[in-house]
């Protein structure tokens, strides 16, 4: 029997960050190579805070394009 596991993909552009589980958060920075060893959500927070510009596309920019 094999048990699969399903990862939520997560729009860090409209999620609340603060309404997330400390797992998430740790999750977003691993998978964009940020070094994730934090102990406070608020840390966690604060550090996708600002890095995500270098991984994420805003929603203002594509809508740019669609102009």
């Amino acid at each position: 029997m094999f048990c699969f596991i399903l990862e939520k993909q997560i729009d860090i552009n409209s999620v609340d960050l603060n309404k997330l589980k400390v797992k998430d958060l740790k999750k977003i920075l691993i998978d964009w190579g940020e070094p994730a060893d934090y102990y406070e959500k608020s840390e966690f927070i604060k550090r996708i805070n600002e890095v995500k510009d270098k991984y994420v596309k805003s929603t203002t920019d594509t809508n740019k394009k669609d102009l």
